[in-house]
């Protein structure tokens, strides 16, 4: 579980990762908004615990801890894939609940990820406890919230591959346990031709997705385009 410090410093890695990128500036920022979300998330439980332990009293303490475990149980985790395009039919093919099924009070629809940006900071604190994708388009605009990737299989990334031995994680080049947000965002990347995505998981660690490959990752061992087709 890395430091906010840890992904403050690993940030100059994907910098020069992303020296050429067209997307530069709006790839930085997704990264920045996943650091920010954990600080946040961090701060406040921390904060929160402090208050517990010196306001409560002690025969309602025990109660009092595990409703502050229920409630920060679930740590803060993104899916953002970028370089949405609605007008791609392969791109709406592979997600369900867009734009036509978004209501306008979706958190942050139309608005470019940005964390000096107050609204969308707030916004993007809500969304980041929500199991599926934010969808952002080339612009750094925000297209969708909470949609599903559906008609993803990364097992497909395999017959592009030379076979490999170990699990189908272990073949994709993860060097830790994932769930299947972390296996539809790598899919993604491959059968969403043009997107980058970006997961930021509830241990806190960030990782870049492209044609299928791991490009970036804070993991320790996670190297740098280990997953990249040949």
């Amino acid at each position: 579980m890395p430091t906010i410090d840890e992904l403050v410093r690993q940030r100059s890695s994907l910098e020069n990762l992303l020296e050429e990128a067209p997307a530069k500036e709006l790839e930085l920022a997704v990264y920045d908004m996943c650091i920010q979300a954990r600080a946040h998330y961090l701060r406040d439980m921390s904060r929160e615990l402090e208050e517990i332990l010196a306001s409560t009293p002690e025969a309602q303490k025990r109660q009092a801890l595990l409703d502050w475990n229920e409630s920060y149980g679930h740590a803060p985790a993104y899916i953002f894939v970028l370089n949405f395009d609605p007008a791609n039919p392969v791109h709406n093919q592979k997600t369900f609940g867009g734009k036509l099924l978004q209501r306008e009070e979706r958190p942050a629809l139309g608005r470019k990820v940005d964390i000096n940006d107050e609204v969308c900071f707030r916004d993007m604190k809500r969304v980041a406890y929500e199991d599926n994708a934010v969808l952002v388009q080339v612009d750094g605009t925000v297209y969708g919230t909470n949609v599903e990737l559906v008609e993803i299989n990364p097992q497909r990334i395999l017959t592009e591959r030379s076979s490999t031995p170990g699990t189908l994680q272990e073949q994709l080049g993860f060097r830790q346990q994932v769930n299947s947000r972390h296996l539809y965002s790598i899919g993604a990347s491959f059968e969403m031709p043009g997107t980058v995505v970006y997961t930021l998981g509830e241990g806190g660690n960030i990782r870049r997705f492209e044609k299928g490959g791991i490009t970036f990752s804070t993991v320790r061992g996670e190297t740098p385009n280990a997953g990249s087709p040949p």
